[in-house]
């Protein structure tokens, strides 16, 4: 082919039919140029096939953390609520007392059993990876990007929440050590599945294994002055305030955001 229009060339130039050379050639630049957009556009091509199938991917890999995100939310609103219940009612017992010898050391045991909840293992590689690698920039759904951006920033904002419920738990806790005695034998099986509690509240505590035992030789209080249980149940009200606020609006609103990232995704990439 380029040995022929090379004849070609030489021909025209040889006969001085310098005119005719002149468009010749400039019909040559225009194929080459031609060729070399062709190729450009065959590329562009490859290159979106390439990038669109990644992008696939990615959502396919979002969608599977944000699955495991649902399911560790559930178990964190479960614990979360078990724990805040628990802790209002211990509040609603302590200023209910009148004297200390209403106060019950079993009870106040068991009101106080539950006053933290598991830290959420966030499934962050994919959108960490979705960042780093650049791609996140040819999310096109603007709806999406927000919506995943505003959980990405949830998530850090529950951690840092975590982190403060914790200290408040560690406060409580110490306080609460030194007027309740917590020596019980076989005190794992007088704790109940707290998780499981019936949504109006928590359970009788008769229906507890071990608890009427435990309860007619019960262990004494660690303080004969009312004003020190109180003290030490008073820190309980911030750390209840605060794990409310979990299991009531962040915790669900984490779910429902990540539950709306995943449809968005399905619809954008046409996942099943």
């Amino acid at each position: 082919m380029f040995k022929f229009f090379r004849r070609v060339r030489q021909a025209l130039l040889s006969e001085s039919k310098f005119s005719k050379y002149l468009l010749y050639a400039l019909g040559e630049i225009v194929l080459v140029m031609i060729g070399i957009l062709l190729a450009l556009q065959v590329n562009n091509w490859n290159e979106q096939r390439k990038l669109s199938r990644e992008l696939d991917s990615f959502a396919s890999a979002m969608i599977h953390d944000l699955e495991n995100d649902i399911t560790a939310l559930d178990i964190g609103i479960r614990q979360t609520k078990a724990a805040y219940l628990l802790l209002d009612s211990l509040i609603t017992y302590s200023r209910n007392l009148q004297n200390i010898n209403e106060a019950i050391n079993i009870d106040v045991y068991l009101l106080s059993s539950r006053n933290s909840y598991r830290a959420i293992a966030w499934s962050r590689s994919t959108f960490e990876e979705l960042k780093n690698s650049g791609a996140l920039r040819y999310v096109e759904n603007d709806s999406l990007l927000s919506l995943l951006n505003r959980y990405e920033a949830l998530t850090y904002h529950l951690d840092k929440d975590l982190t403060y419920d914790d200290e408040s738990a560690k406060i409580f806790g110490s306080s609460i050590r030194k007027v309740i005695d917590f020596n019980y034998p076989q005190s794992a099986n007088l704790l109940p599945n707290w998780y499981n509690m019936p949504v109006d509240g928590i359970p009788d505590f008769n229906t507890l294994e071990h608890y009427q035992k435990y309860r007619s030789n019960d262990l004494e209080l660690l303080t004969d002055n009312l004003n020190e249980l109180k003290i030490a149940v008073n820190h309980a009200i911030p750390l209840s305030f605060g794990i409310r606020i979990r299991a009531e609006n962040e915790f669900p609103n984490a779910k429902q955001m990540a539950t709306k990232i995943i449809q968005l995704l399905r619809k954008e990439y046409e996942l099943k």
